[in-house]
C-alpha cells in the first residue's frame, strides 16, 4: 500500500509542476492539495505515528492544503481556516525540532549562536511585516497583522532552531531535518514576500522548493535507524 502511495505521490507532484508551468494556478493547487494528503496517508500507512510532533505537522500541513477546496465557498473561511492550520502545523514542527534540547547546555554551547539567530529573526520578521504593511494598500486589521507576524516567527523560529539541532546532534537524522526546514521556510518566504506576483515561474521555484523540502522528509523518515528515542552520531 506504501508504494502505491508513493507512486501516488510522485503523479500527482508532476501534474502540479506541470499545471503551474501551464499557467492553471487553481488545477495546480487542486493537485498541491491532494499531493501532500497523499503523503500524510504515506507516511502514516508506512511508519505510523513515529512522533507526536512530527505526526501533527504533517496532518495539519495537509488539512491546511485541503483548505483550498473551501475558498469557493468562502474566502474568510479559506483564509482563517489555512492560516491556522498552517501555524498549527509549523508550531509542531518547530516543539518537535526542539523536543531533544537540553536546554541548560544548548544555551552554555551556543549562547552566541542564539544571540545572533534570535537578532537575524527580530529584524527579518520586522522587514516582512513592514513589507506587507507597505506592500498593502489598505490597513491590515490588527487580527491579521497579528495572525501574519506569528506565522512569520515561527518560520523564522524553525530554520534557526533547525540550525542549533544541527549543531547539537551532528547527525544524519539532524542534516535532513535542517535542509527540510530551509527548503520549506524559503518556499514561504517567496510566497510571502511575492504573493501579489503572478509569474508562474516564481510559483514554480515555490512549489519544487516545498516538493524538495518533502522529498527530504520521506529520506528522513524512512531512514533505517529512525527512532526518537536514539540519534546516531555522525
Amino acid at each position: 500500500m506504501s508504494k502505491l502511495f508513493t507512486v501516488l505521490t510522485f503523479v500527482i507532484g508532476f501534474n502540479c509542476i506541470v499545471f503551474e508551468f501551464l499557467k492553471f494556478p487553481e488545477v495546480a493547487s487542486s493537485f498541491r492539495a491532494l499531493l501532500f494528503t497523499a503523503f500524510f496517508l504515506m507516511y502514516f500507512l508506512s511508519k505510523g505515528s513515529i512522533h507526536k510532533f512530527f505526526t501533527s505537522f504533517l496532518l495539519f500541513f495537509a488539512l491546511a492544503e485541503l483548505m483550498y477546496f473551501a475558498i469557493s465557498l468562502d474566502a474568510n473561511l479559506y483564509y482563517y481556516g489555512s492560516i491556522i492550520l498552517y501555524i498549527m502545523a509549523y508550531a509542531s514542527l518547530l516543539l518537535y525540532i526542539v523536543s531533544k534540547f537540553e536546554l541548560k547546555k544548548v544555551l552554555d554551547s551556543y549562547s552566541i549562536h542564539l544571540f545572533v539567530l534570535l537578532t537575524l529573526n527580530v529584524l527579518l520578521v520586522y522587514k516582512l511585516d513592514t513589507f506587507l504593511i507597505n506592500d498593502m494598500e489598505d490597513e491590515l486589521p490588527l487580527i491579521i497583522r497579528l495572525v501574519e507576524l506569528l506565522y512569520n516567527l515561527l518560520l523564522a523560529m524553525i530554520a534557526g532552531a533547525a540550525f542549533i539541532r544541527f549543531l547539537y546532534f551532528k547527525s544524519k537524522q539532524a542534516i535532513f531535518l535542517f535542509l527540510i526546514s530551509v527548503l520549506i521556510v524559503f518556499s514561504e518566504f517567496i510566497q510571502i514576500v511575492f504573493y501579489s506576483d503572478t509569474n508562474a515561474v516564481l510559483s514554480i521555484i515555490c512549489t519544487l522548493l516545498l516538493l524538495f523540502g518533502f522529498y527530504f522528509i520521506y529520506e528522513y523518515y524512512t531512514l533505517s535507524d529512525f527512532d526518537d528515542k536514539k540519534i546516531e552520531k555522525l
